[in-house]
């Protein structure tokens, strides 16, 4: 679900892959809510908008897609970000969750 942040991203053997959703109202607000099924090295990724107003979407993706485990690919895209030399930034922010087997 996700609601007043910028969108999560699902990487998939590699691949950022879109995934079919509904999007609903709840008090004014709206809300998209997916449903699927989770595979094992699934990788969930969130970021902040500092991150998103620094690199394009494409270039997110093309960071994401590279083989790596979630703490590499989340490093590579706050490297990216931090090579930026804009003075005026807002913070960056990335959440990579990957699924795994337990035990």
């Amino acid at each position: 679900m996700e609601f007043d942040n910028p969108l999560c991203i699902f990487v998939r053997d590699g691949k950022v892959v879109d995934y079919p959703y509904q999007e609903r109202e709840i008090k004014g607000k709206s809300i998209r809510e997916y449903r699927f099924q989770v595979k094992l090295k699934d990788c969930f990724v969130l970021m902040s908008d500092g991150v998103y107003d620094l690199i394009s979407l494409r270039e997110i993706e093309h960071i994401l897609a590279k083989t790596g485990s979630c703490q590499q690919k989340a490093l590579a895209v706050i490297e990216k970000v931090n090579r930026d030399t804009s003075t005026d930034k807002d913070n960056a922010s990335v959440v990579l969750v990957g699924t795994a087997l337990s035990g």
